[in-house]
This record gives C-alpha cells, structure tokens and sequence, in this order.
C-alpha cells in the first residue's frame, strides 16, 4: 500500500511506530505500550489515537481512511487490555462503528469491488481490530454489526479462525491481540451459528 502511494508519510510514521509497540508488548501492560509520548522508540497509544482521527478527517485514499479505524480500534485494544474504554471516547468508538460498519463512506458499487479485490485482506484487519475495540465499551452491544457483516461479506476467508489468523498475522499482530481478537471472532461466529 505504501509503495503504490495509497499512506501518507503520517500513516506510515503511526505504523512503525505501532509494530515496534506489538512487537516488543504483549499484554497491556507492557512498560512500552504505556510509555509517555516522549519515550524513545514508542508513542502514547492514546495520542496515536488522536493522530489517527486526524489523518482520518484528512482527504485520504480509501485505504488509509479504513485503515486509521482499525489502528484506532488496535490501539483502544492494546491500551485497555480487557478493561472497558471510558465514556469520554464514546465518540471516537461511534465514528469507528459508523465507519466500519458501513464499509467507510458511501462509495460505488464498482469503487467498494475495486478496494475489496485489492485489499481485502487489510479489510479483514481491520474489522477484527474495530470489534473488538468495540467490545470494550459499554455503550455499545456487545453484537457489533462491523465484525458481523464481514463474516457474511466473506465467509470463504472467515469461517476457520486458522485462516483468519493467517491473515490478521500479516498485520500489526502479537500473542496478546491474537487472544483478544480469536475471542472476538469467535463469539461472531456464535452469533451467526445461532442466528442461522
């Protein structure tokens, strides 16, 4: 994505900075992940957040512009662990719902072919990692319609957590999300199994 020109410098900045932050962390309460902005090699996770809703209102490919929401939904995950998210990013959660639960703005049938056969992998990313943001706050069901409608969207690529996972690895991925997210999924499934 980023040699085709579809990140922006900012973009690419945040996602170094955040493999560096799942490759040296794997809970929540890694020393790292916690780290004051100022810190050597790792930034605050929540003003990462902040960036990426910037960049997000920026005119950005439709890539990135996703793409920010999962990170945003990653970095919810990793800075409260299993705890829920505060009141005071209820907005932040409900643009990422909104976001992601539509599949991003409003585009043509042939632009949302388009962006599903070149990145549908990333697109998978990035439902996994805003749902399961999503089910840290309790202002929202704990049914999210984002991971859901992904899972109908793509059942050939979702239906086995072995093929998920060997996709989300391609990603900003550690054991501590891998947990988190395979859970996540799960009780997706569960819902659709009951549901059909």
């Amino acid at each position: 994505m980023a040699l085709a020109g579809e990140l922006s410098i900012q973009m690419i900045d945040i996602l170094a900075n955040l493999s560096t932050i799942t490759k040296t962390g794997d809970s929540p309460t890694s020393n790292l992940i916690s780290s004051p902005p100022s810190s050597p090699g790792a930034r605050n996770l929540l003003n990462i957040i902040a960036d990426l809703q910037c960049i997000s209102f920026m005119g950005t490919t439709p890539i990135e512009h996703l793409l920010c929401f999962g990170l945003i939904g990653c970095c919810f995950r990793l800075h409260y662990g299993d705890e829920q998210i505060g009141e005071e990013y209820d907005e932040a959660l409900q643009e990422l719902e909104d976001t992601l639960g539509a599949n991003g703005w409003p585009r043509s049938p042939q632009e949302q072919a388009k962006l599903q056969k070149k990145h549908l992998e990333c697109l998978i990313w990035i439902s996994v990692a805003g749902a399961s943001a999503l089910e840290l706050s309790k202002s929202y069901p704990a049914a999210s319609t984002v991971l859901d409608n992904t899972l109908k969207k793509y059942p050939k690529e979702t239906s086995r957590w072995n093929t998920v996972e060997g996709i989300l690895r391609k990603f900003l991925w550690n054991d501590f999300l891998a947990e988190s997210w395979q859970k996540c999924w799960q009780r997706a499934m569960d819902r659709r199994s009951k549901a059909g």
